[in-house]
């Protein structure tokens, strides 16, 4: 199995209190073209182009005037990197190396500046969002740019891990940096974390993007790598939910 997730806009650089291993992203002096656009970037630019705030384009600017790929000492691993709401729910910081070696095999980041990461690739902290719609440079704009970049990748880690089975916890902003018709022999599994008030299931964004991570979480620590052993997902009171799922969508409900 391929387990796929989005990045966050949140991230965590604070040292980790412990020793994994660590790499070097595949696709770096593709993010060195990119960060070296924003690195021109004024304040005002970063306001207009991305709609954020004054204070978060000043951040942003700080952020890509410092991004450099030889300080090393300010990397860190990018499955610690991130700290939004699934990320919060996966906790890696708090994952023995067991699972994280797990993860290195099984999951894989996608993101507007390094298009696909392993969880030890070093990363530095950004703010990119693959959706971003303007034109980088004369020649890339993020999502066709990246998307036969991102579905190689991902057809080459199902051909070495001789896996037919992509298991996608990522959002679908970033879903579409994928091309699916060239995926269409292996087995695609999307999931709904959905909350019971009132007789009706609901979705609530927060606790939807948290469970992802929890679910992330559940399968490294158990180290799953076949369908039905999902379904005994039981964190913070979810359960499976077979009347509402297919063979290719699990629904959690609590």
């Amino acid at each position: 199995m391929l387990l796929l997730l989005s990045p966050s806009k949140g991230m965590d650089d604070s040292p980790i209190d412990h020793s994994w291993i660590d790499s070097k992203p595949a696709h770096l002096e593709i993010s060195k073209k990119i960060a070296t656009h924003f690195k021109k970037f004024s304040v005002d630019d970063f306001m207009s182009n991305m709609k954020i705030s004054e204070k978060l384009a000043i951040e942003t600017q700080v952020l890509y005037k410092n991004w450099s790929t030889t300080k090393r000492e300010n990397m860190i691993q990018s499955i610690f990197a991130y700290s939004g709401d699934v990320y919060g729910g996966l906790d890696a910081r708090t994952l023995h190396n067991e699972a994280l070696d797990f993860a290195q095999n099984h999951v894989r980041i996608l993101s507007g500046l390094y298009g696909y990461l392993t969880p030890s690739d070093l990363i530095l902290p950004y703010r990119l969002e693959i959706a971003y719609a303007h034109l980088i440079g004369n020649d890339i704009k993020l999502y066709p740019f990246w998307k036969p970049i991102i579905t190689n990748s991902i057809l080459k880690d199902l051909k070495n891990a001789n896996s037919n089975t992509i298991l996608n916890l990522a959002s679908s902003e970033y879903v579409k940096a994928i091309d699916k018709t060239k995926l269409n022999k292996y087995i695609w599994v999307d999931f709904d974390f959905l909350e019971e008030k009132n007789n009706q299931l609901k979705f609530i964004s927060y606790n939807a993007k948290r469970a992802r991570g929890l679910m992330t979480r559940y399968i490294l620590q158990n180290k799953i790598t076949k369908m039905d052993d999902l379904k005994h997902f039981a964190l913070e009171n979810y359960r499976y939910s077979p009347e509402n799922s297919t063979e290719i969508k699990l629904v959690f409900v609590r």
